[in-house]
């Protein structure tokens, strides 16, 4: 069985790649995850687009084994880990390193987060290059991974200039994921201008949005300084009309 080191020595002396695609044709045994490459060892200086189809051990063993500078299109889906469930956080965060060495650094003008049944789907686009990046990670179904994953997406400087982020988690989700962490991601998102939250409007998410805004107005009206989440932000949008109501029970309970 081909391991990753050895394929990553393979690719190192084909320095004019451009297009590279791997659709489950390797398997990684979790002991290997981050005991073969722990720095980047091979350098792909022309590589445009990276398709990846593989479990998570193979994903983040591959990107943290490579350097790639000219990056335009990142494609991922991992596959479960194991039968038994939930993909363990180590090796997610294991995953999201490698993603936010690797993911093109060209700054991105929306940002994209939806969970549906177990799987986490991350989209980043933008419109000035051409940039693209979609990520599936399976089985996130506990708060702190999906915690882990916000907070590490939200430490990668190319989404600094988001300008619409969408949030896609059902009820259930929403419950597993504090306040703090949403907090956390709006503090680095400070150009958001359009905030979608896709079918259920998260009540943490507009309790943040109030609290910071009403805190931001008495300070200023005492003469100090406070930082604005999201201070760009002109729309909040909702997808189905149906859930208006519950919009309104949220904003009428602030």
């Amino acid at each position: 069985m081909l391991s990753i080191s050895e394929l990553l020595a393979t690719l190192k002396s084909i320095i004019s790649l451009q297009e590279l695609k791997l659709h489950n044709v390797l398997k990684v045994i979790s002991e290997n995850l981050l005991t073969e490459s722990v720095m980047p060892t091979t350098a792909l200086p022309v590589l445009q687009t990276l398709d990846l189809q593989a479990n998570i051990q193979f994903c983040s063993g591959f990107l943290n084994g490579v350097e790639v500078l000219a990056l335009v299109e990142l494609d991922i889906e991992c596959n479960s880990t194991n039968e038994a469930g939930d993909t363990p956080l180590f090796m997610t965060s294991a995953f999201m390193i490698g993603i936010s060495r690797i993911v093109p650094h060209d700054p991105y003008n929306i940002f994209s987060v939806l969970h549906q049944k177990g799987k986490l789907w991350i989209s980043l686009q933008s419109n000035q290059t051409g940039a693209f990046c979609w990520i599936l990670v399976p089985e996130v179904n506990d708060g702190p991974t999906l915690e882990r994953t916000l907070q590490k997406l939200a430490d990668m400087p190319s989404v600094h200039s988001t300008e619409r982020l969408e949030i896609g988690f059902s009820k259930d989700t929403h419950r597993k994921v504090i306040g703090e962490v949403w907090a956390y991601l709006f503090k680095h998102l400070n150009k958001v201008s359009s905030l979608d939250l896709g079918t259920y409007p998260v009540p943490h998410i507009l309790q943040i949005l109030y609290c910071n805004a009403k805190g931001a107005l008495e300070a200023q009206k005492q003469g100090k300084e406070v930082s604005v989440s999201l201070p760009s932000l002109e729309t909040i949008t909702i997808t189905t009309s149906l859930t208006l109501c519950i919009l309104v029970d949220m904003i009428a309970k602030l």
